[in-house]
């Protein structure tokens, strides 16, 4: 089962921190007329980050998980991909040589599926990309295999104005274009519902979001007591 994309983002966010997705020693290019990014040069891409590693040790506490494996679509000079690993008592990440996996030079797209070394000392695991030149990567991702049926899930984002409506519009129009307008699973499964205090945002301009939820205080606090 697809559990995460490997997350890289043409974002704000992306250009002032990028560290949270990618530490390298050459840059990580947006490819705008592509759905490729571009490892720009010869060096290292670490994918050990805050939001590309896989924590196996909540996976193993609360999911049912029993193996876990990277999915990765790489093109352009020739590579090594490492696993790397964290226990309790890593400050960086730990690289595991004996996972090294060699990509030659390709014009078309390479497709690597590995499973993922871990042991019940296993917190976090990630990977690193060492290029020989410009590398390409898209649609990459970590899997799970569970030992039982799937439950369907359903997620509830609830949120307040906090007095700060046009934080809380921007978050709105974020769910809007990069969840419940994606072509994710998750958008078939996902509401918001934003508790507008001050009685201040303009409902009817999410009215087409089937499943953001304008309640003022009142109506929240009604919800609440029929939920218990």
């Amino acid at each position: 089962m697809k559990f995460a994309n490997v997350l890289l983002e043409h974002s704000a966010r992306a250009v002032n921190y990028p560290s949270l997705y990618c530490r390298s020693t050459e840059p990580v290019v947006f490819l705008p007329d592509s759905d490729a990014w571009e490892l720009n040069g010869e060096g290292e891409f670490d994918f050990s980050t805050y939001f590309n590693a896989l924590s196996i040790n909540k996976l193993n506490t609360y999911t049912n998980a029993q193996k876990y494996y990277l999915h990765l679509e790489l093109k352009g000079a020739s590579c090594e991909v490492l696993q790397t690993t964290s226990d309790r008592f890593s400050s960086c990440p730990i690289v595991l040589d004996a996972t090294k996996r060699c990509i030659e030079q390709s014009d078309s797209f390479v497709v690597l599926d590995t499973e993922l070394v871990t042991s019940d000392d296993t917190i976090l695991v990630g990977f690193i990309i060492r290029t020989t030149g410009p590398v390409q990567i898209r649609n990459s991702y970590y899997s799970v295999l569970t030992d039982q049926p799937l439950k369907d899930v359903e997620l509830v984002l609830a949120t307040t104005t906090f007095k700060k409506e046009q934080y809380i519009k921007s978050n709105i129009e974020l769910v809007k274009t990069a969840i419940l307008d994606s072509a994710d699973p998750i958008a078939d499964h996902f509401n918001m519902h934003v508790i507008d205090n001050g009685r201040t945002l303009d409902s009817s301009a999410w009215k087409t979001a089937m499943s953001i939820f304008i309640l003022t205080r009142t109506l929240a606090a009604q919800a609440a007591s029929l939920t218990g």
